[in-house]
């Protein structure tokens, strides 16, 4: 662990935390970006295409060839974009009950 400047403990430098289900908290996986850039710790955070799991790769780490030991890694932009369709389909799926009758008026016709 290492002391923070102000005088709080934060987690390891060399690490590699794994998300799963990175479509469900990709709001977290944002917020945990922007503080990374902040803060200005070396780090990558990558997912694969063919996975749901997101990693954050810190310190020495982050040095790793992601595409040459994992594959392509996915567009991150594009990712958050589809993880919020995807949410939204979820609840949508799961969550929402929608019951509705429905009648067919007749159409009018004009004598010829």
């Amino acid at each position: 662990m290492r002391l923070h400047k102000d005088g709080h403990e934060h987690g390891r430098t060399d690490a590699i935390i794994l998300f799963h289900d990175s479509t469900l908290v990709y709001k977290a996986l944002r917020m945990i970006g922007l503080y990374m850039k902040k803060s200005g710790q070396s780090h990558v955070f990558a997912k694969n295409n063919e996975s749901d799991v997101a990693a954050l790769f810190l310190g020495k780490f982050a040095d790793i060839d992601f595409a040459r030991e994992f594959g392509q890694a996915a567009n991150r932009d594009e990712l958050f974009e589809r993880s919020e369709t995807e949410v939204i389909q979820h609840v949508l799926k799961n969550r929402v009950s929608i019951q509705f009758d429905a009648a067919v008026t007749p159409v009018r016709t004009i004598p010829a």
